[in-house]
């Protein structure tokens, strides 16, 4: 059985200067933000909005109201068009600062100590990446949950107009005001251990793809920078962040439905929902297909953000 320390041997020889300026870190952070905050708001709604027409089904039906279904043929552009004219383009930046707030940090955070177990460790490059990533996590979780509840209220809002509840929806609710109603501190690493779940299996796909076909394909015969060099380091994170994703999305469905549960208190009644349940009332509804909605955005998002990350990551070598 292969050590998880990395033989003096085995190791890439670029990892010997390593190092992680803050600088290009924020900068990655910013960029990604920027970039893919847009594709988050898409996926997030996507979830959101089918999770509603899978535990709500019963409230509308004793009201003798109409469920808005989420149509068999849903997809992306019609995901699209339906933000659009909810609130035009800056609808798709709906949650900028708090992704900005937690994809900085996080990157500064994940990217000095996956160095750490690189190269102070010996660690694999995909149980760095797990370590890193779990340590990541704890922190930063309350900003992913805050950023995921800002993006699905758009959802919310949405829905509850579309079905004319009955009930008045304020465009500019704070999500504190939601916090102090539904929530105590603790709920803001709510979802914690599923996220950590779901980004387990991603980082030690993402991370043992990437150096593994780095180390076999871009690094064969190529000079230090260059576009030929570039693209190859764009292809390998584009296909390492696929692969990854496809592993990782049920985790992620499950995740979001945690995170956004509360919004619903009035139509689930309260007390916390269970991942358990979840997952049932999922599989329940249209099968395994359930755990894969909203994953063509969610895997737009991942390819710029991890081709972003990579050739920073680049930069940081010596």
């Amino acid at each position: 059985m292969r050590s998880i320390l990395l033989k003096k041997e085995d190791k890439d020889e670029p990892y010997h200067g390593l190092r992680s300026p803050i600088g290009l870190t924020f900068l990655n952070g910013f960029a990604v933000s920027l970039a893919c905050t847009p594709l988050d708001v898409i996926k997030n709604y996507w979830i959101y909005k089918d999770s509603n027409e899978v535990f709500n089904r019963g409230f509308y039906a004793n009201k003798g109201l109409s469920l808005h279904k989420v149509p068999k043929n849903t997809n992306t552009l019609k995901i699209i068009q339906e933000l659009y004219r909810y609130g035009g383009l800056r609808t798709f930046w709906t949650g900028l600062l708090p992704t900005m707030m937690f994809n900085i940090p996080s990157n500064i955070i994940f990217f000095n100590t996956y160095y750490y177990f690189l190269n102070a460790m010996g660690f694999s490059p995909g149980i760095a990446g797990i370590q890193a990533r779990t340590i990541t996590t704890l922190f930063v979780s309350p900003m992913e949950f805050i950023r995921t509840r800002v993006q699905a209220q758009i959802g919310d809002e949405l829905f509850l107009n579309i079905n004319r509840v009955g009930a008045k929806v304020n465009k500019h609710r704070s999500f504190l005001f939601d916090s102090k109603r539904y929530l105590n501190i603790y709920q803001l690493w709510s979802g914690l251990w599923i996220t950590i779940l779901r980004d387990v299996p991603f980082t030690a796909v993402y991370w043992t793809l990437t150096e593994k076909l780095r180390s076999r394909i871009a690094l064969q015969g190529e000079t230090n920078s260059g576009p030929k060099k570039t693209l190859k380091l764009f292809s390998i994170a584009a296909f390492s962040g696929t692969v990854a994703t496809l592993v990782s999305h049920p985790l992620d469905i499950v995740k979001t439905n945690i995170q956004t549960h509360s919004f619903n208190h009035s139509l689930l009644g309260k007390g916390q929902i269970s991942p358990g349940r979840i997952v049932s009332s999922l599989f329940r509804r249209r099968g395994f297909q359930n755990f894969y909605t909203g994953v063509f955005p969610r895997i737009l998002k991942i390819v710029p953000s991890c081709a972003i990350s990579l050739s920073l990551f680049e930069l940081c070598r010596k």
